[in-house]
């Protein structure tokens, strides 16, 4: 966040400033607020990377958010620039690169190249074992204080997975130790909203998930929600960010199921494309 506010400094000669940080309110959550020259504060939503398989996820956190958010980040491409500007949404990276309107001034800036950064390893927590024994501490918050030994069952990792990843939580700030009522969950939003980004980059290959063509590419968007619950079928990726925000115009439709493709058969007539 730091960075990216000096870089803009740098580059439009306009003091920014953080007023606070971590905001959790009824209703709005947000990395921080700023304040960029003598404008209205903005809300900030801090990602380290964006990447076109997050951008869905991301718009999706940013929209729910009632006050103006703007995007900080290491470092937008020019593609991705183009696709926020398309969408008005404003952005600002540590190289300098911004997209904002105001009520008194616009700034656009892109095209400025990557600062290259010592780059540190990826936390594990958030590599595709770390996901998976977080999905079940996110999704059975009862499990948080089961022996380690069921957690790795769960997630389908080793015993000594679940260890190492408690430990990153704990020193991440998301995990604390009660005395009272043992190991809980802090800044649980927040988690989810790191496990989405990291889920299509490190998780999702190694699922080996499944391509198909349809002929009707509109299809889910007839079915209620009693009919996705009825066959225990979920919603995900840009699709399900579209129902949320009623935003994104879908390319792609991605669907989770035990059963396979059986249920939606009659309705989309699918035809492998691998």
């Amino acid at each position: 966040m730091k960075d990216a506010l000096k870089a803009f400094e740098e580059v439009t000669a306009t003091h920014a400033t953080i007023i606070e940080t971590d905001i959790e309110q009824p209703g709005l959550r947000a990395d921080a607020e700023i304040r960029i020259g003598d404008e209205k504060p903005l809300l900030a939503e801090v990602k380290a990377t964006v990447r076109p398989a997050t951008l869905g996820n991301i718009l999706a956190q940013i929209k729910r958010n009632p006050r103006e958010v703007i995007l900080v980040t290491r470092y937008i491409t020019p593609q991705l620039a183009e696709t926020l500007k398309s969408k008005d949404i404003p952005f600002l990276d540590t190289a300098g690169n911004i997209y904002l309107r105001t009520p008194g001034k616009f700034y656009f800036v892109m095209g400025r190249k990557e600062v290259k950064r010592h780059t540190e390893k990826p936390v594990r927590a958030f590599r595709a074992k770390g996901l998976r024994v977080l999905f079940v501490l996110l999704c059975r918050p009862d499990m948080l204080n089961a022996p380690y030994r069921e957690i790795a069952e769960k997630a389908g990792v080793a015993l000594g997975t679940v260890t190492n990843i408690v430990k990153d939580l704990e020193k991440l700030g998301y995990l604390y130790r009660s005395k009272a009522k043992g190991l809980m969950l802090e800044n649980r939003n927040k988690l989810i909203d790191q496990w989405a980004e990291a889920y299509p980059i490190e998780l999702k290959p190694e699922l080996n998930p499944k391509r198909y063509r349809v002929d009707k590419p509109a299809w889910w968007k007839k079915k209620d929600r009693d009919w996705w619950v009825k066959n225990n079928i979920w919603l995900g990726g840009e699709a399900a960010a579209a129902l949320l925000t009623d935003y994104l115009y879908p390319e792609n439709v991605s669907i989770y199921c035990d059963q396979g493709i059986k249920p939606i058969v009659k309705d989309t007539y699918p035809v492998k494309d691998e």
